[in-house]
C-alpha cells in the first residue's frame, strides 16, 4: 500500500493532495518500511519534495506528513533528515503570508521538543535523546523569536504563527536551560523599546514563555530587574499590551512569586493591580488569578499573627467584590464574577490573624447578600444562583476562621439560610454543601443541635453516586461532622455507616469516591469507639478486601486504607492482630 501511494504522488496536483491525504493516515503504521534506509530515504524525499510544492494544498498535506514522521518516528530522523526538515520548516516560517503551514511548520519543531523532553525526563540509556534542538537553535530560535510579532489578526483566541512560536520557544526552553536566557532577553529588551504595539507584545509573550526552563533565579533576576516597566505595562494604551502583560503578571505569580514576596515590591504591585481590576474583562479576569497566586503564597504559618497580605486585606476584598459586581461581569469568554470570587476566596483562606476583625464585617456583608437573593431583592436576578455558588466559596473558609466566636443563633441562622437555598433551587449544590461542611467544622459540638435538621440533605448527597462532584462532599462532610460531634456522633451511625458501604459496595461507584469513604468510615469508627462495633465485622471486611487490591491501587488508595486501621483497636481490643 506504502508504495502505490508513494507511486501516486508523481501525478496532477489534485492526485498529488489525495495521495499525501492517504500517506497521513497510514504513516504511523509504516515503521518497518522506515527502518529500510532506502524506503525511510524514499519516502522522506517525497514529502520533502512536496513540501516545497507551489500548489498551497498539496504543500499543506505535505507538511502534515511530515508533523506525523516527527511524532512517530523520532529515531529514524538522523541528521540527514534533520536538514531537510529543518530547509522546509524554516523557510515557511520566515513567511508571513501563509498562517496555515507556517503554524505546522512550528509544529514539526514543537513535535521534536516534545519528544526530546520526554527523553531526557526517562533518561533510558536504549532511546536517548538524539538533541536535535540544541543543534538547531542557533538557526530555530532567532526565526521562532521573530515570528512572535506575526500575529495574524488582534484577537488572543486565534491559533496562529506568533502563538505556536510561543508555544515551541516555551518548549525549547525546557530542554536548553539557562542557554535559552541570553538570546531571548536580548529580544526582548529590543521589543520593550520598539513603538510598534506588536512587537512590545512579542517581547512579552517570548519572556513569559521561558519562565520554566532556566534556573529560577535567573529569571527571578530579570524580572526584578524590569519590574518598573513591566508595571508600566498595564497602563500602556495598547489594550493587547494590557492584557497580555496582565496575562503574563498571572504566570509571574505562579512560578516566580518569590520576587514579589518583600515589603516595597509587593505593595507596588498590588497598587498596580487594584488598579488594572478595573480594566477591561480580559485584563481584569488575569489580574484576579495574580491576585489569588500571591493570597496562595503567603498563607502564614501557625505561628504568625500578620503576613504582607494584611495591610491590603480590606482594600483587596472590597475591590474584588465590586468587580464581581460589574455590569459586564459575565461576558462570553470571560466569567470575572467567578475570578474574582475565586481570589477573594483564597485570600480570606489565607488572612492572618490581625485580620480575624475586618473577616467578621466581611461575614456580614457576604450573609446579607446571600439572603437578597432569596429575598427577591439581589442586583443581579438573572445571576442569584451563580452568586449563591460564588457566596458558598467564601463562606466555607469564613466558617472555618470565624467558626468557633459563633453562637447557636447564628449557626442556625447559616443553616437555615443555606437549606432554604436548597429547597429554592429543588437540589443540594456541592458549593451549598462544602459551606455547611466548613460551618460544622468551625462551630465544632455547637452544631449537634442542627444535624437533625442537616441530616436529610447530607444523607440525599450520600446517595448521590452519580453526581461524583456533590457525594464526593457529601463523604468529606461526613469526616468534618465526625471530627466536630466527636463521640457525638454515634447517634448518626445508623444512616451514615450504611451509606458509605454501599457506596464501597456499589460496583457503579466512580473509582475516587471510595478511598475517601473508606477515609469517612475511619473517622466514624475513631470517634464513636465501642458505638461502631455493630459495624466493625463490615468495616474489616471492607479493609480487608481495599489491602488485598491495595499493590493494584495508585499511592493515595493505599494510604487511605491504612487509614483505617489505627481505629479499629479503639473500637475492639481483640481486633487487633
Amino acid at each position: 500500500m506504502l508504495s502505490a501511494i508513494v507511486g501516486s504522488i508523481t501525478g496532477e496536483n489534485d492526485v498529488k493532495a489525495v495521495a499525501m491525504t492517504a500517506l497521513q493516515s497510514i504513516i504511523p503504521f509504516c515503521e518497518k518500511n522506515l527502518t529500510v534506509e532506502a524506503e525511510r530515504a524514499l519516502l522522506l524525499s517525497k514529502i520533502i519534495e512536496n513540501c516545497e510544492s507551489k500548489t498551497e494544498e498539496v504543500k499543506l498535506r505535505a507538511m502534515k506528513c511530515l508533523l506525523e514522521v516527527t511524532k512517530y518516528f523520532y529515531d529514524y530522523i538522523g541528521m540527514d533528515g534533520l536538514e531537510l526538515v529543518g530547509h522546509v520548516t524554516i523557510k515557511e516560517i520566515k513567511k508571513e503570508d501563509n498562517d496555515d503551514i507556517g503554524v505546522l511548520a512550528i509544529e514539526v519543531w514543537s513535535t521534536i521538543c516534545d519528544e526530546e523532553i520526554s527523553r531526557i525526563k526517562r533518561g533510558s540509556a536504549t532511546a536517548p535523546s538524539k538533541d536535535y534542538i540544541p543543534r538547531a537553535s542557533q538557526i530555530l530560535l532567532p526565526l521562532l523569536l521573530e515570528a512572535l510579532g506575526n500575529m495574524s489578526s488582534e484577537s488572543d483566541n486565534d491559533w496562529d504563527v506568533s502563538l505556536a512560536s510561543a508555544c515551541c520557544i516555551n518548549l525549547m526552553a525546557e530542554i536548553l536551560k539557562d542557554a535559552i536566557v541570553p538570546p531571548v532577553i536580548a529580544y526582548v529588551e529590543k521589543c520593550f523599546g520598539s513603538g510598534e504595539w506588536k512587537q512590545r507584545k512579542a517581547g512579552i509573550m517570548a519572556f513569559v514563555s521561558i519562565i520554566k526552563g532556566p534556573a529560577k533565579d535567573k529569571i527571578n533576576q530579570f524580572i526584578f530587574n524590569i519590574l518598573k516597566t513591566f508595571i508600566e505595562l498595564l497602563q500602556d494604551k495598547q489594550p493587547q499590551i494590557r492584557e497580555c502583560i496582565a496575562w503574563a503578571f498571572s504566570k509571574f505569580t505562579e512560578s516566580n512569586s518569590e520576587v514579589f514576596i518583600s515589603q516595597p515590591v509587593f505593595l507596588t504591585v498590588i497598587n498596580a493591580f487594584i488598579t488594572s481590576l478595573k480594566d477591561a474583562p480580559k485584563v481584569s479576569n488575569h489580574i484576579c488569578y495574580a491576585i489569588n497566586n500571591l493570597a496562595a503564597e503567603l498563607r502564614p504559618s501557625e505561628v504568625q499573627t500578620s503576613s504582607l497580605l494584611s495591610p491590603v486585606f480590606v482594600q483587596l476584598l472590597k475591590a474584588l467584590w465590586d468587580n464581581a459586581f460589574r455590569g459586564d461581569a459575565f461576558g462570553e469568554s470571560t466569567n470575572l464574577a467567578y475570578s474574582s470570587f475565586v481570589a477573594f476566596s483564597n485570600l480570606v483562606l489565607n488572612s492572618a490573624p490581625d485580620s480575624l476583625s475586618s473577616l467578621e464585617s466581611v461575614f456580614k456583608m457576604v450573609v446579607e447578600s446571600f439572603n437578597s437573593t432569596l429575598n427577591g431583592t439581589f442586583p443581579v436576578p438573572a445571576h442569584a444562583e451563580d452568586f449563591q455558588n460564588y457566596f458558598c466559596t467564601v463562606l466555607h473558609p469564613i466558617f472555618m476562621k470565624v467558626g468557633p466566636k459563633m453562637d447557636s443563633k447564628l449557626i442556625e441562622t447559616m443553616v437555615t439560610l443555606l437549606l432554604e437555598s436548597f429547597k429554592r433551587r429543588g437540589l443540594v449544590y456541592d458549593e451549598g454543601l462544602q459551606a455547611l461542611s466548613g460551618l460544622i467544622s468551625g462551630a465544632g459540638k455547637t452544631f449537634q443541635p442542627f444535624v437533625e435538621k442537616f441530616g436529610p440533605y447530607l444523607l440525599h448527597s450520600l446517595k448521590s453516586i452519580n453526581d461524583t462532584a456533590l457525594c464526593r462532599v457529601a463523604i468529606g462532610c461526613v469526616g468534618d461532622l465526625a471530627r466536630a460531634l466527636e463521640e457525638g456522633i454515634a447517634s448518626c451511625l445508623k444512616d451514615l455507616v450504611p451509606l458509605l458501604l454501599d457506596i464501597l459496595r456499589n460496583p457503579e461507584t466512580e473509582y475516587g469516591l471510595k478511598p475517601i469513604a473508606i477515609s469517612a468510615l475511619g473517622d466514624l469508627a475513631f470517634f464513636s469507639g465501642k458505638n461502631f462495633e455493630p459495624y466493625l465485622n463490615d468495616f474489616l471486611e471492607i479493609l480487608k478486601s481495599a489491602s488485598a487490591l491495595s499493590l493494584k491501587l495508585p499511592e493515595d488508595v493505599g494510604f487511605r486504607v491504612t487509614l483505617g486501621r489505627p481505629c479499629v483497636p479503639r473500637v475492639h481490643p481483640q481486633a487487633q492482630r
